[in-house]
């Protein structure tokens, strides 16, 4: 029925990445030491002048290290055989060559169960 419905399909796509981004959220902040989380729901109940200066470190060096992370994943760069990185500039022509090339390899498929199974 949601497939054959173009509003309930889109209803469905906009449930599906609520549902990703509030499970991505959770686990953030599940991942916190405490003093953040105590933090984090001081903050939400409006008890500003109750966090600590510690408190607020702690929340900017997580979300600092959330977002070099995700910097360097997104970053141009080429990983060699021996695990060396050469980073490229953005919008270089070497980056759109290496890229052109990557897209042009073809993707080995990994062994699946039944392959396993049948011996091959």
């Amino acid at each position: 029925m949601i497939g054959n419905n173009i509003v309930l399909g889109w209803l469905w796509r906009r449930a599906q990445e609520l549902g990703g981004l509030g499970g991505t959220l959770a686990f953030l902040y599940l991942s916190l030491p405490p003093e953040g989380k105590e933090a984090i729901n001081q903050i939400f109940a409006g008890g500003w002048q109750n966090v600590s200066l510690g408190a607020v470190a702690t929340i900017a060096l997580y979300l600092w290290s959330q977002w070099k992370s995700w910097h360097s994943t997104v970053r141009p760069q080429v990983v060699t055989a021996d695990a060396q990185q050469i980073m490229l500039p953005k919008e270089s022509v070497a980056a759109a060559k290496v890229e052109a090339i990557a897209k042009a390899a073809p993707v080995p498929r990994s062994r699946t169960i039944i392959d396993m199974v049948r011996g091959r």
